[in-house]
């Protein structure tokens, strides 16, 4: 049985899209200008609980055609300057949980949105992210 004209064309366009995808895969990768690079990679550790998290006291400098980032994460795992200490009594903390959005990479630290909501609340409370 001889496939239809509609089904060939279909299996061409998917073998044509699956070859340039692998060639813009492997340009980015060569160039080290994705999230795939061994420096940004380097962030990062496994996690059974979550898959994967950032490491601490790793950092990095991120550079692609668009921007170029220091990125450091404390000793706690979180992408700030100072470490979170104990919670004092009644004190109140935002805690910002997200994914590369919340991580900010594009960005300096004090322009991330988490520093920029912490410095618009104009209050003594922290905001981790």
């Amino acid at each position: 049985m001889k496939p239809s004209g509609w089904a060939v064309r279909f299996a061409l366009l998917a073998v044509i899209l699956a070859a340039e995808f692998a060639v813009l895969e492997a340009g980015m990768r060569w160039q080290g200008a994705s999230e795939a690079s061994a420096g940004f990679q380097g962030l990062f550790m496994q996690d059974a609980g979550v898959g994967h998290r950032p490491r601490p006291g790793a950092h990095t400098r991120y550079a692609t055609a668009e921007f170029a980032t220091d990125l450091a994460i404390n000793a706690q795992g979180v992408r700030d300057d100072e470490a979170v200490g104990p919670k004092a009594p009644n004190e109140k903390r935002i805690v910002i949980l997200g994914d590369s959005l919340v991580l900010s990479v594009q960005v300096g630290l004090q322009e991330t949105f988490a520093k920029q909501l912490e410095r618009g609340l104009q209050q003594n409370e922290p905001v981790v992210h």
